[in-house]
């Protein structure tokens, strides 16, 4: 489950047990790597998938939708970037250098 908090302005991260929904991954087709000063989010699947993207303090900076690859600018730091489609989810710190 991926929460914001809002009043301590912090992201929370937990794992539900009981979720119906798989994690994304690479075995499920799905790559996420940073080059270049962006976040690269690559997929074998053609599901739609929606993607956002988090300071390390909770701040929404991006939100998208992308089928087989996208790339998001940023500037140099931590992310937490979180994908999901309409079985799976994926939420992964990633830095950009």
């Amino acid at each position: 489950v991926f929460n914001i908090d809002l009043v301590n302005m912090k992201l929370v991260i937990t794992k539900d047990e009981e979720s119906a929904v798989d994690d994304l991954n690479s075995e499920n087709g799905l790559k996420i790597s940073s080059e270049n000063a962006n976040i690269k989010i690559t997929s074998t699947s053609a599901t739609k998938k929606h993607l956002e993207v988090f300071s390390i303090g909770g701040q929404k900076l991006h939100e998208s939708s992308f089928v087989h690859s996208t790339n998001v600018p940023l500037s140099k730091g931590y992310y937490i970037v979180k994908v999901t489609d309409s079985k799976a989810k994926l939420c992964k710190k990633v830095g950009v250098f």
